[in-house]
């Protein structure tokens, strides 16, 4: 007696039939749709398999046709030390790392394949320089999927030959944790360092320093350290030592430039220089600046008008518990600058007492909790009084500003403010904050005089170690 085929065996035979027809396409995305479904957890994929009331390769035919992108299963690369560029030796490098990472595929075989969200975890404490860029513009491939940069303390810069940024960012994000981004050289552009045109940017533990733009008299420039187009999240960062050039016609934010939207979070802004906005310039977009400190940068200018914001220049911002101090310019607003009238009320402390309040703030009324430093302010203070204008190791991952006894900045912050997210109760070194409802915390980056906190460096962990998979073995949650 011959077998009658089966509803399922039917349906088989169909899809089969589909994808011959369809093309390669097609049948990789089918494949990618079975490979993501099967590798869900089991109990998962049949509670999702009878609510839909489908069989898996029916449900992952509807995801291949549907246009939609195809989660993938994340694929984790480590990169070998000595390793650069594009040559197939049997040792994976950062720029084949990003490549196999944006294609989902391996591209280079020195590195596994790419798959959804990727990580790519560098050499602890090693040095990946550059003196010819992957294209003509940047040192590594474009950024165009999901991935983050485990760095350990390493640094990525450029060290000679033509003009190059380090990072652009077209789609998708890139999260830096512990990576020294360097050394970026482009003639009117913008983002030396970071260009972050579209998608969006994580800076995590990191230093964007050192970072220049250079152009002539009839040419602009801006944000040497970082450049936002997309979003961007700044945080426990450190933004130092970038030069936009000041005798360009436009020349915007030294250390960071935004035309997004930009969160900075427990961070460093320092000794960054520009023609508008030294240490920040806010174009467009949307931007929130929480404890932090903005100090040292320079807004000056050689062609048609005087520096505007030493520290901060553009948009009114959202602004809390963050030190505007000693940064400098040669027109209008040393501290900041705002294009239209800004009002903060958020204890801030802002300006010294070697300038008035009047040249330390153009078209920005503090009023409140905010504290103004300046010799006519709520609070006149020198600036060695309020912070060591040094940025130095005081510990963490990333240099700062330390406060010194006795300065305005300290214990003003409420205990709920300073508890709750995005500062968690830490500041930028990872240092405890002020613990309790009651309790109070200090103004900027850094808390004076703070306990340790345990951190990921406790447990010295090495490129490749889990602790997130750690801790589910240790509960009895591990797959």
């Amino acid at each position: 007696m011959e077998q009658q085929p089966t509803n399922e065996n039917v349906c088989r035979a169909r899809i089969d039939l589909l994808l011959l027809q369809a093309g390669a396409r097609m049948r990789e995305r089918f494949a990618r749709a079975c490979d993501w479904l099967a590798g869900l957890r089991r109990r998962d994929r049949r509670k999702l398999l009878r609510r839909l009331r489908t069989s898996l390769a029916l449900l992952a035919l509807l995801l291949a046709t549907s246009g939609m992108p195809i989660p993938a299963h994340a694929a984790s690369m480590t990169v070998a030390a000595g390793a650069a560029g594009l040559v197939t030796d049997g040792k994976c490098s950062l720029a084949e790392a990003i490549v196999n990472a944006n294609d989902d595929m391996a591209m280079w075989s020195d590195c596994p394949a790419g798959s959804g969200a990727d990580t790519i975890t560098l050499p602890a404490n090693a040095t990946l320089s550059y003196t010819t860029p992957y294209d003509i513009s940047n040192a590594l491939p474009p950024i165009n999927s999901d991935i983050t940069i485990e760095g350990f303390g390493s640094t990525i810069q450029r060290t000679g030959g033509p003009a190059f940024r380090i990072f652009s960012i077209r789609f998708g994000s890139l999260t830096l944790n512990r990576v020294t981004v360097k050394g970026g050289l482009i003639n009117a552009d913008r983002g030396a360092g970071i260009d972050a045109q579209g998608g969006s940017l994580t800076l995590k533990n990191s230093t964007v320093s050192g970072n220049n733009i250079t152009g002539t008299n009839s040419q602009g420039g801006e944000g040497a350290g970082i450049a936002v187009m997309g979003s961007a999240l700044i945080q426990n960062s450190t933004i130092s030592g970038n030069v936009v050039a000041t005798n360009m016609l436009s020349s915007y934010g030294g250390g960071i430039t935004s035309n997004g939207d930009l969160t900075i979070v427990n961070s460093t802004i320092s000794g960054n220089t520009s023609k508008a906005g030294g240490g920040i310039a806010i174009r467009f977009g949307s931007t929130t600046i929480i404890n932090s400190t903005v100090t040292g940068n320079t807004a000056s200018a050689t062609l048609l008008a005087n520096g505007r914001g030493g520290g901060i220049y553009g948009k009114p911002v959202l602004i809390a518990h963050t030190i505007v101090a000693g940064n400098t310019t040669t027109g209008s607003g040393n501290e900041t600058f705002s294009v239209s009238l800004q009002t903060s009320n958020n204890t801030n402390l802002f300006g010294h007492s070697g300038e008035s309040t009047g040249e330390a703030c153009f078209n920005w009324t503090s009023f409140g909790t905010d504290i103004t430093a300046t010799s006519d302010g709520t609070q006149p203070t020198a600036l060695a009084s309020i912070l060591n204008p040094t940025l130095a190791n005081n510990g963490g991952p990333t240099q700062t500003h330390n406060l010194v006894a006795g300065s305005p900045a300290l214990d003003k912050a409420t205990g709920n403010s300073c508890q709750a997210a995005p500062v968690n109760g830490l500041d930028q070194r990872y240092k405890v904050r002020a613990a309790g409802a009651s309790a109070t915390c200090d103004i900027g980056a850094v808390e004076f005089n703070a306990p340790t906190a345990v951190t990921l460096s406790s447990f010295n962990a090495k490129p490749g170690f889990d602790l997130v998979a750690w801790f589910k073995q240790m509960l009895g949650l591990a797959r």
